[in-house]
């Protein structure tokens, strides 16, 4: 399989009109005329943590242009192409992201003395208006405290009921809440007999896991159905930004759902695509996306070659192995009723009681190791500054929780089994929680440091 061949073109142009109205009399008569502004988007590299499965991560170098519009009647047609002014910027492609329906940045800062935009500009006049376009985004990096409290803030006060990513993320957060009760009703009257009171372990501890287990299975069913959401690589590329201008020579980089096609947009359907050309067109910028041939001959994939898609998805494999797990567990699930689990004998306790916890354990550990290694560009290289990193290490400290109470539970060893799943159910809380904020972030940007040596 070739590894660029899954998920979009290679280079895309992205096009932005602009009439220059003269500032006077003084002004030379070629500058009348209309320009078009053009940002390039090359891609520059893919790679993913196991190489005989699909690519996980690529880039998009963006440089910019400006030419005379088809319209004009300048008799030059000539365009500058060059690496845009300024910081330099990327658009990066994650498989991860595309299941969520975010669009990442990457801003890589130099020396201000290093940067392309301390270079001379040219002093003909000719030329003047055909200068590099400043290109540069509207957001501020999502390390910043007002977009991390304006998250925050979303996550109380907004519902995205049409979005997939953010359902399941709520599922799972809501799951694990349960499962923190369920652990409470088990393991504090161990801890504290003072406590106790009557049915709190058999009846609020059995119904609190089923019901557990219900919720988790029902979130990993969602995750399946995002991974397949994500269309096979048709929908693998989307822009998702708005490029307006801004006086003459700037670009600016606007987060725009008009330039959207993932189905996390779309309001009418949780899997249904969105189409930019039945949406309303963002007239105050004129854009449009031009897609190569590549492009092209890969939104035209057939069946067969989806197919083969998605058998080397590690993201999809990743959510049905927590599906794997999810069902498993919801076995525990059942026999642990008031009525269920008080009428067997102990072989048959241990064999459809705790072995379907360690078992369903043991998928959530790989499962959260497929997603933490899909975050990564390599599979020795951790990605610290991913939230989706985050997110499958805390998922695996879950995993990891539940099935050491599973193995607690065939050892006869019921205080340590209980204190499992109790500080696993806060790991996966975490997570949820970090999966919930990441699920209404679609527009992150990431800045990095670049320091040259001479």
């Amino acid at each position: 399989m070739h590894r660029r061949d899954v998920f979009g073109p290679e280079h895309l142009i992205l096009h932005h009109h602009r009439h220059h109205h003269p500032n006077g009399p003084g002004d030379h008569h070629e500058h009348d005329h209309d320009h078009e502004h053009h940002l390039h988007l090359q891609l520059t590299h893919v790679t993913g943590a196991i190489p005989f499965l699909n690519p996980t991560h690529a880039a998009y170098r963006t440089t910019t242009s400006t030419s005379p519009s088809s319209s004009s009647s300048s008799s030059s047609t000539t365009s500058r192409h060059n690496c845009a002014p300024g910081p330099q910027i990327h658009r990066l492609w994650r498989a991860r992201d595309t299941r969520k329906g975010r669009h990442a940045l990457r801003i890589t800062t130099s020396a201000p003395a290093e940067t392309p935009n301390q270079s001379p500009e040219p002093q003909n006049h000719h030329h003047h208006h055909h200068r590099r376009p400043i290109l540069t985004p509207a957001t501020d990096p999502t390390t910043h405290p007002r977009i991390i409290l304006h998250t925050l803030k979303a996550m109380l006060t907004t519902c995205p009921y049409w979005d997939l990513s953010y359902l399941v993320a709520v599922t799972f957060t809501l799951g694990s809440a349960i499962w923190i009760v369920n652990a409470f009703f088990v393991w504090l009257p161990r801890q504290d007999p003072s406590t106790v009171f009557r049915g709190e372990e058999g009846a609020g501890g059995g119904w609190t896991a089923f019901v557990g287990a219900v919720v988790f299975e029902v979130g990993s069913w969602g995750l399946v159905g995002e991974a397949l959401g994500a269309g096979g690589g048709d929908l693998g590329w989307c822009w998702g930004w708005d490029v307006s201008a801004l006086g003459t020579s700037s670009l600016v980089l606007r987060p725009s759902t008009e330039t959207c096609i993932c189905h996390h947009s779309n309001r009418k359907g949780l899997l249904s695509p969105s189409s930019p050309a039945g949406r309303k067109t963002a007239t105050a910028t004129a854009t449009t996306l031009t897609i190569s041939s590549a492009g092209a001959a890969a939104a035209g994939r057939t069946t067969p070659r989806k197919v083969n898609h998605y058998l080397h998805d590690l993201g999809l494999w990743a959510s049905l192995t927590q599906l794997v797990g999810a069902t498993v567990f919801w076995i525990a699930g059942v026999t642990g009723l008031p009525g269920i689990i008080g009428h067997m004998s102990a072989p048959l306790t241990d064999g459809v009681y705790w072995v379907p916890q360690v078992v369903g354990g043991v998928c959530f550990v790989v499962s959260g190791g497929l997603f933490t290694l899909e975050t990564q560009e390599r599979w020795d290289r951790p990605a610290w500054r991913v939230l989706g990193w985050h997110i499958g290490v805390w998922n695996v400290v879950g995993g990891v929780g539940f099935t050491l109470c599973g193995v607690f539970g065939l050892a006869g060893m019921q205080y340590q089994a209980c204190l499992a799943t109790f500080w696993g159910s806060w790991a996966f809380l975490w997570a949820s929680g970090l999966q919930w904020y990441e699920s209404l972030q679609k527009w992150p940007v990431e800045v990095e440091k670049h320091h040259r040596h001479h």
